[in-house]
């Protein structure tokens, strides 16, 4: 599976969206209420099985996404200190996702004592401009790809060929740090923003409806209805504004969403509602914020599941059952 789908952002379902989206039905309307960094929406475009888009978040994440299917960040080239995550982070959601730890949206993806190698790595990879590493003390050669593409993966090789380089700089560092030396996070982050340009020959914007705000604020009047949801889990971190009452956005599946669709589908590692069946599992490796090779294997992994009302059951099992991972 590809796994660049979407925008950079927590709980984001790239790495399994194309498995997710396979197992949506096709409709004429297709509606996402919380879609984080887009990456359903992103594959659903892909997949043509729907002819209107209906995309909703509490911040500003569907626009920030359209902007960068138009191109918007396909020159995007800023190196962001902890001073400017700060400054812009609350207005620039490029800034607050692709700079933040584990794309949090909360802080810095930095730490103090390697802020200015990875500046110095940030100049050299997007600008070949080696003086902040002369700056540090540090004499690198300056690389001689020509992409941006090949400069980010062949720095590791780029990396362990001039280890001297780096031998002064690293005795200053705790180990943590030392052992992520070989990655510009940030850059991936940033790639994967301009990548987004390549889905604008499959964008119709008149076929694309934007929405920011509450799950609930969206109108849903159209009739061939299929309603994607993926909010907060239960028992895990919500929106980062407060809370999220898991009963009663389950009351308003049951009451408001089901008789307005022919299928309601949430992404969830567990339901506690009985009103709700699962359909599909997958594992997925866990996005914690911290290195996955200090955990179990086992513990690297979580279950992601697909539910959906069991009052729609029957029609799902007619229409558009495509495995048997689920209780079906």
């Amino acid at each position: 599976m590809a796994t660049n789908y979407g925008l950079p952002y927590l709980g984001s379902k790239s790495s399994i969206s194309e498995w997710v989206v396979d197992h949506f039905p096709e409709a004429d309307n297709y509606y996402e209420l919380f879609a984080g960094g887009c990456a359903a929406t992103h594959v659903a475009i892909l997949s043509n099985k729907f002819k209107h888009y209906y995309v909703n978040d509490w911040e500003n994440t569907v626009q920030t996404f359209i902007d960068a299917v138009n191109g918007k960040y396909e020159t995007e080239d800023r190196w962001i200190s902890r001073e400017d995550y700060n400054r812009l982070k609350e207005d620039d959601l490029y800034v607050r996702y692709v700079w933040s730890f584990s794309s949090t949206g909360k802080s810095y993806m930095y730490g103090t004592k390697v802020e200015q190698f990875k500046r110095a790595l940030h100049y050299l990879l997007f600008f070949k401009d080696n003086q902040p590493f002369k700056d540090l003390g540090i004499d690198v050669p300056v690389p001689e790809w020509d992409s941006l593409e090949e400069r980010y993966t062949s720095w590791r090789n780029y990396y362990n060929n001039y280890p001297s380089a780096f031998a002064e700089f690293e005795k200053s560092c705790s180990e943590d740090i030392v052992d992520r030396f070989d990655v510009l996070e940030s850059m991936n982050g940033l790639l994967r923003f301009r990548s987004m340009h390549d889905l604008q020959p499959y964008f119709k914007p008149e076929e694309f409806h934007i929405f920011k705000g509450d799950y609930r604020d969206v109108p849903i009047t159209t009739e061939d209805n299929f309603i994607y949801l993926d909010p907060p889990y239960e028992n895990t971190a919500g929106y980062v504004s407060g809370d999220f009452d898991h009963r009663a956005f389950y009351n308003y599946i049951i009451d408001e969403l089901v008789p307005k669709s022919k299928l309601v589908m949430i992404s969830e590692y567990q339901c506690s509602d009985d009103r709700f069946v699962c359909i599909a599992r997958i594992k997925k490796r866990k996005n914690l914020g911290i290195s996955n090779s200090s955990r179990s294997y086992e513990d690297q992994f979580t279950t992601e599941c697909l539910f959906i009302p069991k009052a729609q059951v029957d029609w799902y099992k007619t229409n558009c059952i495509v495995d048997w991972s689920g209780d079906l």
